[in-house]
């Protein structure tokens, strides 16, 4: 076959594209336990940081042992019963919420985190997931476990955008909902809202907002209820069960 020829020129392409084509296929099977192992790090230092809590070494076999040591992973169902047998930490929530929204009376199984400190402290960490302006937001909300009040919050996005909605990410944010209350006086679920703007006049259910992201700063809201929503009559069976 002359190197001139059309068919030769075909042949080469196909083989080029073949033999690319199996090393990036095998590149990718090769990787994929440790990108498998990084993205399950990144969401149990997430978890984590939803408590504010830091281990001593700032390493990854640190956060590891602290995630082992200090998180239990729960299911519940709709109806608030714990599902027994189902891992927390491989359901995706967003394929949960998918479920829900296309027959909200089918049965779906949420994931919780329970935290339990040296010091006592016993915490829940929930998982939140909604829409920002651009793409998806996400994170973890910590509640004690009256399921009254925010220990702490973590907020992370896809594509909002820099200096505006992708400060939901930073600490400034995070920070105001610490010791927010969910419940108002008449004990209905109201969740934490994010305020239009800075400057506000917040109480102990809203915190600030951030300043050209209205539109970011309603889907943190949106979530945050629709997701302690979904959790509710499990910490209501739950508190029930205490105070018998």
């Amino acid at each position: 076959m002359s190197r001139n020829s059309t068919a030769y020129l075909i042949f080469f392409a196909a083989m080029v594209t073949l033999v690319a084509g199996v090393t990036l296929a095998i590149t990718a099977t090769y990787l994929k336990p440790a990108q498998d192992k990084n993205v399950a790090l990144e969401k149990k230092k997430f978890i984590l940081s939803a408590i504010n809590f830091k281990p001593a070494e700032d390493t990854d076999s640190a956060y590891e042992e602290a995630y082992a040591k200090y998180i239990t992973g729960i299911v519940v169902d709709n109806n608030g019963q714990v599902v027994e047998g189902e891992d927390a930490f491989t359901i995706n929530p967003v394929e949960q919420n998918t479920i829900l929204a296309e027959n909200p009376s089918a049965q779906a199984k949420f994931p919780l985190y329970q935290y339990k400190g040296e010091d006592g402290t016993t915490a829940y960490i929930i998982p939140v997931n909604g829409k920002g302006l651009w793409g998806p937001i996400w994170g973890y909300i910590a509640v004690d476990e009256k399921y009254e009040s925010v220990l702490g919050a973590q907020f992370d996005h896809k594509g909002e955008t820099p200096g505006l909605g992708a400060e939901i990410g930073g600490d400034v944010f995070r920070d105001n909902f610490i010791n927010k209350k969910i419940y108002d006086e008449d004990q209905e679920l109201v969740a934490v809202t994010v305020l239009k703007g800075t400057g506000n006049k917040v109480d102990e259910h809203s915190v600030d907002g951030i300043s050209g992201a209205t539109i970011t700063a309603n889907g943190v809201s949106e979530m945050l209820f629709r997701d302690l929503k979904k959790y509710e009559p499990y910490f209501i069976k739950l508190n029930k069960n205490k105070g018998e």
